[in-house]
C-alpha cells in the first residue's frame, strides 16, 4: 500500500492514460498503414491476404498491450503485468465465452479497459505483500 500512496491522483491517471494511448497507437498503426496498400493484392494472392489479416487483427491486442504498458510504468515485475493484462483482455470485452470457448469479439470498450487496468494495478499493489513468492 505504501507503494501505491507515493503517486498523486493526477500522476496514476497521467501514467495509466499514457500507457494507454501508447497502446492504441502500436496496436492500430500496422493495420492503418499496411492496409490501404495491400487489399488490392489481398484479392489476389494467399500470401498477401494473409499479411493483411495479421495487421488486422494487430487491434485486437489494445487491451493486452495497455494491461502490459500501464503495469511497465508503475515498474511491476512480469507476472505482475501478465495479471494487469489478462484482466484487461477479460474486462474490456474484447473477448467472449460462447459456447465452452473463448472469441474474439473485437477491440473491447476503451472505458471498459482503462477501469479495469486501473482496478487491477490498485489490486496488484494491495495484494503483492501477500504473494511474495510470484516476486
Amino acid at each position: 500500500m505504501k507503494e501505491l500512496s507515493k503517486y498523486k491522483m493526477g500522476e496514476f491517471w497521467n501514467k495509466l492514460l499514457s500507457a494507454v494511448a501508447m497502446a492504441i497507437v502500436v496496436a492500430v498503426t500496422p493495420g492503418a498503414i499496411i492496409s490501404p496498400f495491400i487489399t488490392g493484392l489481398a484479392k489476389h494472392s494467399a500470401f498477401w491476404e494473409t499479411i493483411l489479416n495479421a495487421s488486422n487483427l494487430s487491434m485486437y491486442i489494445v487491451p493486452v498491450a495497455a494491461g502490459v504498458l500501464a503495469a511497465g510504468e508503475f515498474g511491476f515485475n512480469r507476472i505482475e503485468k501478465a495479471s494487469v493484462a489478462l484482466a484487461s483482455l477479460v474486462g474490456s470485452g474484447a473477448v467472449a465465452f460462447d459456447k465452452g470457448s473463448w472469441v474474439l469479439v473485437g477491440m473491447g470498450d476503451l472505458i471498459n479497459t482503462i477501469l479495469v487496468i486501473a482496478v487491477a494495478i490498485v489490486a496488484v499493489f494491495l495484494t503483492r505483500d501477500f504473494v511474495g513468492s510470484f516476486s
